[in-house]
């Protein structure tokens, strides 16, 4: 762990080890899309998903994900299964209560625009699960999870941070195995409960958490002086772990 109090984080060299800008589980799975598709999947194993949701929460494009999808049924990693969308309600199209008849109007609906809506689930039985959600918590979409399920996991007697987040490697898609995490916190939290979370947490993912912290003073004190480092985090891609971007630019203008 590399912990600095509101100081610029030391650069980070490009290595030798970094082969492209494709994140590794691009090349494992031939596919980002396809690996983002298992992701959440694997996250909630007993929830089904349209392809259009897939594609909201995945940010991928639509045509994508159901590519990813269709092999992803072939391998029978995945199901689909074809039900109801939506909430059916008791009054027909023209405001009569009749939960027959509205009942009856939905599933000609369904019928007349998909053929019933397709829902994609985990085939939790499948052999290859367990190792892969070996390989995706110890990949940088497991380590984002478990690390935003530590912080929001404070404990409730401390406090805890205003906003935090990732960016750097693992946020543009330029991680390897040996990518450390880079993480800014800012707020007025406990300091070494923050301390033992990242701690616990390196040690359970094998990987070094780089992590600087602010108050909101501190903060907002830094893009006011015009501090490069503070100035390029505002414009730069982040994954928020704690806050978002709104809750960031109003520190900042404190």
């Amino acid at each position: 762990m590399t912990r600095n109090k509101g100081n610029l984080p030391k650069k980070q060299s490009s290595g030798s080890e970094q082969v492209s800008n494709k994140s590794d589980l691009a090349y494992l799975f031939g596919s980002e899309t396809r690996a983002f598709v298992i992701w959440v999947l694997l996250n909630h194993p007993d929830h089904g998903f349209t392809q259009a949701e897939i594609s909201r929460l995945t940010g991928k494009d639509s045509k994508d994900v159901k590519r990813a999808i269709d092999i992803l049924i072939q391998l029978d990693l995945i199901t689909m299964v074809k039900g109801l969308s939506g909430v059916i309600s008791p009054y027909t199209s023209d405001g009569r209560f009749d939960p027959e008849g509205a009942f009856e109007e939905h599933i000609n609906r369904e019928i007349q625009t998909s053929g019933f809506s397709k829902r994609y689930y985990l085939n939790e039985n499948h052999p290859w699960i367990p190792g892969l959600k070996i390989i995706f918590n110890n990949s940088y979409l497991g380590v984002i999870h478990l690390l935003q399920a530590e912080l929001k996991a404070f404990p409730v007697e401390k406090i805890k941070p205003d906003v935090a987040f990732v960016y750097g490697s693992y946020v543009i898609g330029e991680e390897t195995v040996q990518s450390d995490i880079d993480m800014i916190v800012v707020g007025c939290h406990d300091r070494e409960t923050l301390a033992e979370i990242v701690d616990n947490l390196e040690q359970r993912i094998d990987r070094s958490i780089n992590y600087v912290e602010y108050t909101c003073e501190e903060w907002a004190q830094a893009l006011k002086e015009e501090v490069d480092f503070a100035r390029s985090i505002m414009t730069k891609p982040k994954i928020f772990l704690l806050g978002d971007n709104e809750k960031l630019e109003k520190i900042a203008g404190t």
